[in-house]
Formats: structure tokens, C-alpha cells, sequence
């Protein structure tokens, strides 16, 4: 509603009243800008996403699609520590970068819908073809120091749900699911992206990471520290390149079957961290302790974004199960955003 044409008109129009009396100068901006927003944002542009009428439709092609909704961290709290001053900078920077995401490089056709500052919502699809998942997965890989950081970077983090969805998910439920995406990257600790694979029955499989991981090694004794997560990743034969996730997926999911981790008190991290090591290399050790928890400076800022989050919302006896399902959901999500079966209407 926030973007559609009329809407911005009437609100312009009270706007234009306001500005006639104190910013008279501001008037010819106001019109261009909603101008702006018709044109691009109008409802008949969105015909590609339209799934009401696929379903009218069935010789209408069906794709899958991403969508994400994502915010700045604490912003509020920030602003509580700046000047008067310091708040409107703050501000004018941060709506510029709103104004500036649509010419983010999207993969596709994709677009964002708004961005109201540090508040965004975008979609990530191609109209004639079937968007790629590990399209997206490369844009969100970067988001971190690609977009949100440019064109300098910013005094406070981000997080952000995406949400692949099924061909034949209602937009309701799909929206639905990016508001709560979200919601867990802000729960698991901040400062990092929720991936969610939404299929068509309604069920799905999540996974939250800390942008650092994606984009980058962070292992001293590692020898390409320019390396994220899933670059470092290798199938049973070592070779980079022949990467088939599925491998990984299927011992997790006989590992599990045969409870493996472990069951009530009984769970264990070591299986976890042998898995870990034989697909992710044998010298990494993202999985220990100095890698867990959240880290924040004298003024409660962020500093450091822990792939289990906070430890004081993680009780002691629930680490080692934390530890375990994060490995677990990472072969699970992985799998579909990663192989040719990133599709699978399962």
C-alpha cells in the first residue's frame, strides 16, 4: 500500500498542502517524486508475480521465487546515542541508500517492491525463465559489503529473511513467511540472513548464518582467507568445482536416522564437528567456541555476530543440540539452494 500510485498521490497531496506553507521550494520535488512512484511501482507491473492468475491460468509458466524483508539492527537504540545533528545525517543517509537499492545488481528481473530507509522488502525472479536459487544465494553472499555497506559503511548491521518459494504458495503465505524469515535472523542473534525454503504443501526447512561466514574465511592458519562458507566446501573427492551437496545432504539424513547426534541428554557435538571437518576441510574450526557467541563493545553495540547468537538466550544444556541442528540445517537448506534439485516441489 505504501508504494501504490493512489495511495502515494493522496498522501502527496496533504504533503503539498504542508509544503506550500513552510517549504514552498519543496513542491516541483514532491511532484516528481510521486510521479516516480507511479510509473514504476505501479500494480500492473507486478503482472509476472501475479499468482491469482496462474492459477486461473494453468498454460501460465510457474517458477519459483525469492523473496526478502530485512531491516537495520537496533536502529532505534543508535539513534538514542546521536546529536541532533548526528540523527538527521543519519537519516538522509539512510533514505538515500533506500533510494539508491533498486539499482542494487539484482539477479534477473528482480526488484525491490519498498525500501523505506533500512526497511526493505525485494523479490528475486526472471519473467521468461525459472531464476536459478543459486542466483540468489550469490546475491545474498554479498548483500553485507555489496549493498548494504555501500557506498560506506554503516553504523549499524543488518538482518534479513528470504524466503525460495514454491511455485504454488498463496502471496499471502509467501509474504507471511518473509515477516517471520526475518523475525528468526533477528532471534538467532542479529547480523545475519535466514534462509527459508518454502514448498508448496506449506512446510519448510530454515537455516540463520552470520554474513561474515558467507562472505569470507575467518581461520588464521587457513590458506585463502578471502573464502566464505560454501566455497569451502567439498564433495567426498575433494575436487573444487564438483560440488554435489547431495552427498552431504544424505549422511546427515542417515545420521539422523539412525540417531546419531544423540537424543535427550545423550546429545553429543562430536559428530557434528567430524561431518563437519570432512566436507568443509579438516583445519576448519568454525564450529568451536570462539566462534559461537555474540560480541558487543561497552555501549552495547554488536561488534561481533556469533553463528549461535546470544549465550545468555542459549541455557548450557541446550548448546550441544544448537551446535547440531545449525550443521544439520545447513545440509538441509544447502541442498535445495545449492543442486539441481534447488526445484523440488516436495
Amino acid at each position: 500500500m505504501i508504494t501504490h500510485g493512489d495511495v502515494a498521490q493522496k498522501v502527496g497531496e496533504r504533503l503539498r498542502q504542508w509544503l506550500g506553507e513552510s517549504q514552498p521550494e519543496k513542491s516541483d520535488e514532491l511532484d516528481n517524486l510521486i510521479r516516480d512512484i507511479k510509473e514504476r511501482l505501479r500494480p500492473e507491473s507486478f503482472k509476472e508475480l501475479n499468482r491469482l492468475k496462474r492459477k486461473r491460468d494453468p498454460n501460465q509458466p510457474e517458477y519459483w521465487t525469492g523473496w526478502f524483508q530485512g531491516d537495520g539492527d537496533g536502529a532505534g537504540n543508535y539513534l538514542k546515542t546521536l546529536e541532533t545533528d548526528q540523527i538527521t545525517e543519519f537519516s538522509r543517509a539512510m533514505r538515500q541508500w533506500g533510494h539508491d537499492l533498486p539499482k542494487a545488481s539484482l539477479p534477473g528481473d528482480s526488484r525491490i517492491v519498498y525500501a523505506g530507509g533500512d526497511d526493505f522488502l525485494g523479490v528475486l525472479f526472471a519473467k521468461k525463465y525459472q531464476l536459478e536459487a543459486q542466483d540468489c544465494l550469490r546475491f545474498f553472499i554479498a548483500f553485507k559489503s555489496k549493498v548494504w555497506d555501500v557506498p560506506a559503511k554503516k553504523p549499524i548491521n543488518v538482518s534479513v529473511g528470504f524466503v525460495w518459494a514454491g511455485r504454488k504458495v498463496p502471496q499471502r503465505e509467501v509474504l507471511q513467511h518473509c515477516r517471520e524469515a526475518e523475525k528468526v535472523a533477528k532471534q538467532k542473534g542479529r547480523d545475519r540472513i535466514n534462509f527459508r525454503i518454502l514448498f508448496n504443501s506449506g512446510t519448510y526447512l530454515e537455516w540463520a548464518c552470520p554474513w561474515w561466514v558467507l562472505e569470507r574465511g575467518v581461520f588464521e592458519h587457513y590458506c585463502e582467507l578471502d573464502r566464505g562458507l560454501f566455497n569451502q566446501y567439498r564433495d567426498r573427492n575433494k575436487k573444487a568445482g564438483e560440488q554435489k551437496w547431495v552427498h552431504f545432504y544424505n549422511d546427515v539424513a542417515v545420521l539422523e536416522s539412525r540417531h546419531a547426534f544423540g537424543t535427550g541428554k545423550a546429545i553429543n557435538i562430536e559428530v557434528a564437528h567430524a561431518l563437519f571437518e570432512a566436507y568443509f576441510g579438516e583445519h576448519n574450526d568454525l564450529l568451536d567456541e570462539q566462534y559461537w557467541w555474540n560480541q558487543y563493545d561497552d555501549r552495547q553495540h554488536q561488534t561481533f555476530a556469533g553463528i549461535l547468537g546470544d549465550k545468555e538466550k542459549c541455557p548450557l544444556d541446550e548448546v550441544n543440540n544448537a551446535l547440531n541442528d545449525w550443521v544439520i540445517n545447513l545440509a538441509k537448506v544447502e541442498f535445495h539452494l545449492q543442486s539441481e534439485w534447488g526445484q523440488s516441489d516436495v
